[in-house]
């Protein structure tokens, strides 16, 4: 990838809030893992629609399974999930959330989350500095792009703007896929 395409790339990049940090915090040792957490309940707030499954086999399950933890978790999308920060605002219920990047600088500018403490993150120091979201109020660590796609019979030039969806001419000829869990963001022309 040149450099270019990277800074592109980089402009589309939204990053996601505090799953790493549950996983930040989990110790690196077994034993330390299960002394640390045994018999504790952490509360979740994460996505919904197909990622929950993901987030619970490959997190939750694992988590649980290796520090003695139960995680309680519901699911929703980022709206959903400030909705009940500000709903919860006197009296917390979420000891860790995951979000988009809007989710944490909206959250967090409303006084909903509590800055990271790195002293208390045994591998924060590992994280590079471009990931810690404003503030220490998140750590970014999922990663997804934005395309447009054009069909070369009807485009000799790639489209360098998305106000083509809105043009006139295009009417009946853009396909824009069910924002869910699953799809992939894009239009096509």
């Amino acid at each position: 990838m040149d450099k270019r395409q990277w800074k592109l790339n980089k402009a589309n990049l939204v990053f996601f809030l505090v799953l790493t940090t549950l996983l930040l915090l989990w110790p690196h040792t077994s034993t330390f893992a299960a002394r640390k957490f045994e018999g504790q309940t952490i509360y979740l707030q994460t996505w919904g629609g197909r990622i929950d499954q993901m987030v619970r086999k490959h997190i939750i399950e694992p988590f649980e399974k290796e520090t003695g933890a139960k995680i309680v978790a519901e699911f929703g999308w980022t709206s959903a999930s400030i909705a009940k920060l500000r709903a919860q605002k006197n009296d917390p219920k979420f000891d860790v959330v995951m979000f988009d990047d809007i989710g944490v600088l909206t959250a967090g500018r409303e006084g909903l989350l509590e800055p990271l403490n790195f002293d208390r993150i045994p591998n924060g120091k590992d994280i590079p500095s471009k990931f810690i979201i404003e503030n220490n109020m998140g750590i970014g660590f999922y990663v997804y792009i934005t395309s447009l796609s054009y069909s070369k019979k009807h485009y000799t030039q790639a489209p360098t703007s998305w106000q083509l969806l809105w043009d006139p001419k295009n009417k009946g000829r853009v396909v824009l896929p069910p924002i869910d869990s699953s799809s992939i963001y894009k239009g096509f022309l």
